[in-house]
C-alpha cells in the first residue's frame, strides 16, 4: 500500500510491537482461522495501544504473510482470512510471548524441518 509508511510512521520497536500483536490475535482468536475478518473487526482484537488504523493493520498483515509468517492468507479488500500461522510464524510468536526454550527448540526443529521439505522439492524437480 503505498504511502501508507508515511501517513503512519513507525520506529523500528514500534513494528516489531505491531507484528508480534497481529501474530498473536492470529494465533489466539479461532475465528480467524479459514473464514474472511473484516479489518476493523480484527483491530478489536489488537491491544488499544495497538490499535493502529485498518489501512496500518492491512499492511503489516500482507507483510507478515510476505515474509512467510501466514499460512494461506487472502486479502479480500474489507476482509481477509488466513488459515493461521507457519512454523516460522509459531517461533516468532512464541519469542514475543516469552515461551520456554524448549517450545521454542520444537518450533524451530518444525521450520526447519519444513525448510528440508522445501529443499528436497526444489532439488527433486531439476
Amino acid at each position: 500500500m503505498p504511502g501508507c509508511e508515511d501517513q503512519f510512521p513507525l520506529t523500528e520497536p514500534q513494528s516489531r510491537q505491531l507484528i508480534g500483536a497481529i501474530l498473536d490475535a492470529i494465533e489466539t482468536h479461532g475465528e480467524v482461522h479459514g473464514r474472511p475478518i473484516r479489518w476493523a473487526a480484527f483491530q478489536d482484537m489488537l491491544p488499544e495501544a495497538l490499535r493502529y488504523p485498518p489501512e496500518l493493520l492491512r499492511e503489516m498483515t500482507r507483510r507478515c504473510a510476505v515474509f512467510g509468517l501466514l499460512r494461506g492468507y487472502s486479502d479480500h479488500g474489507e476482509a481477509f482470512s488466513t488459515e493461521g500461522l507457519t512454523a516460522l510464524g509459531r517461533f516468532g510468536w512464541s519469542r514475543q510471548q516469552g515461551k520456554s526454550t524448549r517450545h521454542r527448540l520444537a518450533t524451530g526443529l518444525l521450520f526447519l524441518g519444513e525448510l528440508i521439505f522445501l529443499y528436497l522439492a526444489l532439488t527433486k524437480t531439476r
